[in-house]
Order: C-alpha cells, then structure tokens, then sequence
C-alpha cells in the first residue's frame, strides 16, 4: 500500500472520533476500520465504503469533514480495470 493510502487510511481512524459525523458516517467508517485491521485487501474496503459513502449521501448531505475524506478515497482507489469504467 503506497504511502498517500496509507495516509488515507490513517485519516479515516481520526475522523472516527470526529463529533461532527453522523452517526451513520461513523458506523460506516468503523466497519470499514475493522475490516483494514482484519486484513481485508485496501482496494475492496476502498469500493465498499465509496459504495456506502455515496448512498448515504443521495439521503442526507456528508459533513463537512467526510467531503476531503471522500473526494481523496475516489481519487486514489479510481476503479481502474473494470468493464464500466473506461481509461484512457
């Protein structure tokens, strides 16, 4: 795992204890810790929570400290290699 992903998963155990989540983007973010430490590969916990993230958001708007979180998540796990997702 390079090194901004790291990071980024270093990010994600501080914004667990961030007041200002919902307590859905919490749970969300938990599981998907628990899953990191449980030796899950990176790139499946990635696609899980910008699945969950993202359905979350179509109900109710992400805080404002999920929004960085989020927009670095997509830009570094961008899905490459799938059928509907075309690179150039």
């Amino acid at each position: 795992m390079g090194n901004k992903k790291q990071q980024l998963w270093d990010n994600m155990s501080t914004l667990i204890k961030d007041d200002t989540l919902s307590q859905m983007e919490t749970d969300i973010l938990v599981i998907a810790d628990k899953a990191l430490r449980g030796g899950i590969d990176d790139r499946r916990i990635a696609r899980n929570l910008k699945h969950e993230l993202s359905f979350l958001s179509f109900n109710q708007p992400l805080s404002k400290n999920m929004v960085p979180f989020f927009s670095e998540l997509s830009r570094l796990y961008l899905d490459y290699g799938r059928r509907d997702n075309i690179s150039i």
